[in-house]
C-alpha cells in the first residue's frame, strides 16, 4: 500500500503542477525501493488455491454466507466478490511484470530512469519464479498428502512400529 501511495503521490505532484517530465522525471527509485517487498506475496500465493478450497467449504454455512454477503454489498467493496478481493494480489505481480517490461521496452538506456526500472524489473521477475516456484512446491505437497491420506500411510507406520516392539 505504501508503494502505491508513493507512486501515486509522485504522480499527483508532478501532473497537478504540470511538472511531469518523461525526459528526467524518474519513477524506478520508487519501484526499485518497495519491490524487494514483493516477495511477502509467495506465502499468500502457495496458500491461495487451498484458500478457495476452504472458503467454499466455509461458505456452505448460512450464518458465514450471509456474513461474506452482506460485506460484499458494502459500497468500499466496489461491486466485487469477496473472492475477487482474494484474487487481486494474485494478479498483482504479473501485472507488474509486464508493466515493467513495458516501461522497460520504452525507455531508452541513457534514461536516468532506466536503471532503476531494470532493477526494478529483474527483482519483480525473481519475485515471480520465486512465487512460481512456492506455487509449485505447495501444490506437491497437497498432492503428497494426499496420497499419503488415500494410502493410510499412518496405520502402515503404527503397524511397523508396533511390530519392532513385539520384537
Amino acid at each position: 500500500m505504501e508503494f502505491l501511495n508513493s507512486l501515486s503521490n509522485r504522480l499527483d505532484e508532478s501532473l497537478s503542477n504540470k511538472k511531469w517530465d518523461p525526459e528526467s522525471d524518474l519513477i524506478g527509485d520508487i519501484t526499485v525501493k518497495y519491490f524487494p517487498f514483493m516477495k511477502m506475496y509467495s506465502l499468500y500465493l502457495s496458500n491461495y488455491a487451498d484458500s478457495q478450497i476452504h472458503f467454499d467449504n466455509c461458505s456452505k454455512n448460512n450464518n458465514f454466507y450471509c456474513f461474506i454477503k452482506n460485506g460484499e454489498s458494502r459500497p468500499e467493496c466496489a461491486g466485487l466478490s469477496f473472492k475477487s478481493h482474494l484474487l487481486l494480489p494474485v494478479q498483482r505481480i504479473p501485472r507488474y511484470r509486464l508493466i515493467l517490461k513495458n516501461i522497460l521496452q520504452n525507455t531508452s538506456e541513457d534514461h536516468p530512469d532506466y536503471a532503476f526500472i531494470l532493477k526494478s524489473y529483474e527483482t519483480i521477475d525473481k519475485v515471480a519464479d520465486l512465487v512460481n516456484d512456492n506455487i509449485k512446491e505447495q501444490e506437491m505437497i497437497l498432492k503428497i498428502l494426499e496420497i499419503q491420506k488415500s494410502l493410510n500411510v499412518n496405520e502402515i507406520i503404527l503397524y511397523f512400529l508396533k511390530g519392532k516392539k513385539d520384537i
